[in-house]
């Protein structure tokens, strides 16, 4: 079985990362890929991160994205489905 991934969405709770998470979790759930997508609306977590814009996308413990939202190809490429 693959590598369990975790996608983290980093940023305020806002209608952005709301929506970012869904996109996430839907791309996640139609590609069957093994991985939780979890919010993160915590400041010191962005302060952790030195995350300045928002939505920040964070995988496996790694900033990867932020300021703005991940298109679905994107995200396929960050778990290596696409």
């Amino acid at each position: 079985m693959a590598e369990k991934h975790r996608i983290e969405i980093v940023g305020p709770l806002d209608s952005r990362c709301l929506a970012v998470e869904a996109a996430v979790h839907r791309v996640v759930e139609e590609a069957h890929a093994n991985c939780d997508v979890v919010l993160d609306v915590t400041p010191q977590r962005l302060f952790d991160l030195g995350v300045v814009r928002t939505p920040a996308v964070v995988l496996d413990g790694r900033l990867v994205l932020a300021g703005r939202a991940p298109t679905p190809d994107e995200v396929l490429a960050l778990l290596g489905v696409a």
